[in-house]
């Protein structure tokens, strides 16, 4: 019983929204979590949709290969609170690691398209503590001439890892990119393009709002992200027309 109470009240601290016990099992003493289909009848777990929570952006227009952003608001501290990265440098060069905090970020996607100028990618970590820190982003040798980053809270999930990352590589005019969803959970995505002109992608036929969008440092390039939250699972497509420029969308779900 004592292995069941301590993973309830873990639970718990996770956000879920209703627990049932079974009183004859708990009053027995059973300290197994070996149940029976009628057990789990009635020891029912219910979680909350996964949610999203855009909470800041910073750029910097120095050349380095190390770009340090501090202050950076993480937003109210959890238990269970993911950070999500939407990332880009303007640089041939790969985005080799981030750090936030003392705690290394996993990639989940990053497109560098041969012949592109700029890299786009998508990290997280878990990061149950405070509500500001410092996002550090390093670039391989060379570097960039530019770094920016949008900083997403993600809660209530089942797990650290996406359930489905996806992109484009670089195209030019129009094209479109399929990604698996889940129900209640939610997307972080971002495109970039290699031009001035302003443009949104489609999710599903709908524009989607954005969290950030304009001109990255130099003006030569557009960059856009925002979040989605699926309310079917299914597949759902990315699409853009970038005339005669390159471009990329990428996309990370999260449940």
């Amino acid at each position: 019983m004592v292995a069941r109470w301590a993973f309830l009240l873990a639970v718990t601290a996770l956000g879920a929204c209703r627990i049932h016990f079974d009183p004859v099992e708990e009053a027995a003493g059973d300290a197994t979590l070996a149940d029976t289909a009628a057990d789990m009848a009635v020891d029912t777990l219910v979680l909350p949709p996964t949610s999203v929570t855009f909470e800041d952006n910073a750029l910097s227009t120095a050349n380095a290969t190390v770009y340090t952003f501090t202050n950076i608001a993480f937003g109210p501290a959890s238990v269970d609170r993911l950070l999500v990265l939407a990332v880009l440098s303007n640089s041939p060069n790969d985005i080799t690691s981030i750090t936030i905090g003392a705690t290394t970020a996993t990639r989940a996607v990053m497109y560098n398209p041969a012949g592109d100028s700029a890299v786009s990618a998508i990290y997280y970590a878990p990061f149950p503590t405070g509500t500001t820190g410092t996002v550090v982003v390093n670039v391989s040798a060379g570097g960039a001439t530019r770094c920016a980053i949008g900083v997403y809270r993600v809660e209530y999930r089942l797990q650290t890892a996406p359930t489905s990352v996806s992109g484009t590589t670089s195209w030019v005019g129009a094209s479109s990119v399929q990604v698996p969803r889940l129900a209640d959970g939610v997307g972080i995505w971002m495109g970039q393009r290699d031009g001035t002109t302003a443009f949104t992608p489609t999710i599903d036929n709908i524009a989607p709002v954005s969290d950030g969008a304009g001109l990255f440092g130099s003006a030569n390039f557009y960059w856009t992200y925002g979040s989605v939250t699926p309310t079917t699972d299914g597949m759902s497509s990315y699409a853009a027309d970038f005339g005669a420029d390159n471009g990329i969308v990428i996309a990370a779900y999260f449940r």
